[in-house]
């Protein structure tokens, strides 16, 4: 390989290195706002989603008017509009609604595969395999994970900010290693 390739290789690698560091920064800083603010967060989605289901829902009326769908026995856009609407409107109108459904929904599922976990680590008691009280410590950890976010306000929205910050870090040092070490490829 030609000098001039590699110089332009290392340019374009560190190019791409500050580039991750950059991203990984903005991220990092989203994941501080997120934990800092899960509320605002929660409610700037609920507008922002509220608004485009509620604008969707009023082009699928226009379209069902304009186009006389009303003459298509299986042109359903008017319903699809009005449902569509009305879900945006209630995410504009309640916006915790959105985290709630969200944490009711994690909470459930955490709970349900903990309690069916319990159940598995209880059958491989029964056939005497060793390891049943790991599946079990795992379970109670999910069931007690599910009671804890029904219980405890914004910790899923809390968490993801944290996971974002934790990802963003190890992203930042992952690329400030690779910028540092380019001329070494």
């Amino acid at each position: 390989m030609n000098e001039s390739l590699k110089e332009f290789m290392k340019k374009i690698l560190k190019r791409e290195g500050w580039s991750s560091v950059i991203s990984a920064v903005v991220f990092l800083i989203l994941g501080i706002i997120i934990v800092n603010n899960p509320d605002t967060i929660i409610s700037t989605v609920s507008y922002i989603l509220g608004g485009f289901l509620t604008i969707a829902g009023l082009i699928k009326i226009i379209s069902y008017f304009s186009e006389k769908g009303n003459l298509d026995f299986e042109n359903y856009d008017l319903v699809y509009g009005i449902i569509t609407a009305v879900v945006g409107l209630i995410f504009i109108s309640h916006v915790t609604i959105l985290e709630s459904i969200f944490s009711i929904l994690i909470a459930v599922w955490l709970i349900y595969e903990g309690l069916v976990r319990c159940t598995s680590a209880m059958k491989l008691k029964k056939y005497n395999i060793k390891v049943w009280w790991i599946v079990l410590v795992s379970a109670l950890l999910m069931l007690f994970g599910g009671i804890y976010i029904l219980a405890v306000p914004n910790v899923i929205i809390v968490t993801v900010g944290a996971i974002m910050i934790a990802y963003a870090i190890m992203d930042i040092i992952d690329g400030l290693v690779f910028v540092a070490n380019v001329n070494k490829l």
